[in-house]
């Protein structure tokens, strides 16, 4: 089950949900309403962010080098 988009919300009523972990990827920005959805949510979840855009990361996959 990958959290990118929808899995949040479609599962986000289910007694077993119990936080939501959101994977943003290392070279997506999604707008603020994407966040604000989860975060106004009913039931209250806590949210995790467990793919960070970390600074000065350059993905492998999208062509770029590390200097």
């Amino acid at each position: 089950m990958h959290n990118a988009y929808t899995n949040p919300i479609v599962y986000h009523d289910q007694l077993w949900y119990g936080f939501v972990t959101l994977q943003q990827s290392h070279d997506r920005v999604s707008s603020v309403d994407y966040w604000l959805t989860q975060y106004n949510a009913i039931p209250p979840r806590p949210i995790l962010e467990d793919e960070a855009n970390y600074e000065d990361i350059i993905p492998w996959y999208g062509g770029g080098t590390i200097t």
